[in-house]
């Protein structure tokens, strides 16, 4: 049932995965990888210029003009807090209170962003066929075995079969405009294979800098002393990575740009600590590895997202209510 979440769904969860989960500490900007729509569509602040106006009852939102309506969003509300609670989470209490207004922001967010793709959608001709829809559903009804068992499914997550189908409908949708963004991204790309060694001080990532220049091994040290847990068994292989897409952390593509195979920069500053980064290879141009290729699909989506939020009208009136 998972492959098949509508696009509020799945920022939902996104958004609980953001709620619940820590950071891994990286020189590569790692976003999460369930899918390209439901690792990068992470819920934007609102906006400082929403309109003061007097809020309509049944409404939370508008969004060009196109209502966002009061029982939905509810309803989204009430399935994410569910969620949330089987994962242990209490909402009594004034930490609870503040959590609940938490959610209920983010919600309205993630609902907004659906909103925008769906009429950026229509705007540039995606259309879907209720017989697609039908047949997504059927092929999820197969997933789970029967019906009656994808019936008790939407009964468990509080849902009807016509919020099924809208939630196919813009998942769907999400999907078609996902594809269109990568097919406009290159093949290859300048790509630069790299190590790293993460530490906790400046003062450490100089120690080994100097034992690096005495002819130390960079991938023994890494095995021994990174902070890194992702790369540390790898001896700080990141493999290759595109420049110039955010894939690296800023501070540390800037450092590597140019050098060549065998050169190392470092120390560099940054939120985990401090990097030593080795060149292994540079290249003008590599095709891009599948796995990357989907986390520069999922970055493009996002600042796309953010594109359209720029553009448009948004009124939120679920602080006035």
């Amino acid at each position: 049932m998972n492959r098949h979440r509508g696009i509020a769904g799945l920022l939902l969860i996104a958004l609980l995965a953001g709620l619940l989960a820590g950071c891994a500490a990286s020189g590569v900007n790692t976003p999460a990888e369930p899918s390209p729509a439901e690792a990068q569509l992470v819920t934007q602040e609102p906006a400082p210029n929403t309109p003061a106006v007097t809020p309509p009852a049944d409404i939370v939102a508008r969004v060009n003009g196109q209502p966002i309506g009061r029982q939905e969003f509810e309803r989204q509300v009430a399935r994410f807090e569910a969620a949330m609670i089987g994962q242990g989470h209490d909402f009594s209490g004034e930490a609870g209170k503040e959590l609940d207004q938490q959610i209920r922001r983010q919600v309205l967010e993630a609902m907004i962003d659906e909103m925008l793709i769906a009429q950026a959608a229509q705007a540039a001709g995606v259309t879907v066929t209720d017989e697609v829809i039908q047949q997504r559903i059927q092929n999820d009804i197969a997933a789970v075995g029967s019906e009656e068992a994808f019936r008790a499914w939407l009964t468990q997550n509080g849902m009807t079969m016509e919020e099924y189908q809208a939630m196919t409908r813009s998942t769907i949708i999400t999907e078609e405009m996902v594809r269109r963004l990568a097919n406009t991204l290159p093949q290859t790309m300048p790509q630069v294979h790299v190590r790293q060694i993460l530490v906790a001080t400046e003062a450490e990532a100089q120690a080994l800098r100097q034992q690096l220049e005495a002819g130390a091994d960079f991938a023994e040290l890494a095995r021994a002393h990174s902070l890194d847990e992702s790369t540390r068994g790898q001896g700080g292989d990141l493999g290759f990575v595109p420049l110039g897409e955010g894939v690296l952390l800023p501070a540390v593509e800037e450092a590597v740009k140019g050098l060549s195979a065998g050169q190392i920069a470092g120390p560099i500053a940054s939120p985990y600590g401090y990097y030593l980064v080795q060149v292994v290879e540079a290249v003008s141009e590599r095709e891009v590895p599948a796995e990357v290729r989907q986390g520069l699909t999922q970055a493009h989506f996002q600042k796309w997202i953010e594109e359209l939020r720029s553009k448009a009208q948004i009124e939120r009136f679920l602080e006035a209510q």
